[in-house]
């Protein structure tokens, strides 16, 4: 069975949210606040504005205003 476009885009950014945690542990960081739109589009796919993501071990949150 083929996957579906946005099941690998989804395993894409998985890849990509592994491998910042990684690199944050390798730093010994606790979490990671992401502000730069584009690199939050890279990791969870959100295209809009005016958002905050933070990384954490195990979660993702993404923070944003009412229009989302």
């Amino acid at each position: 069975m083929k996957a579906q476009p946005h099941t690998l885009i989804r395993r894409q950014q998985a890849l990509r949210v592994e491998a910042v945690r990684r690199a944050m542990r390798k730093g010994k960081l606790d979490a990671l606040l992401v502000i730069k739109a584009e690199d939050q589009e890279h990791l969870t796919g959100f295209s809009g504005h005016d958002a905050v993501l933070i990384v954490g071990p195990k979660h993702l949150t993404l923070l944003t205003d009412g229009r989302y």
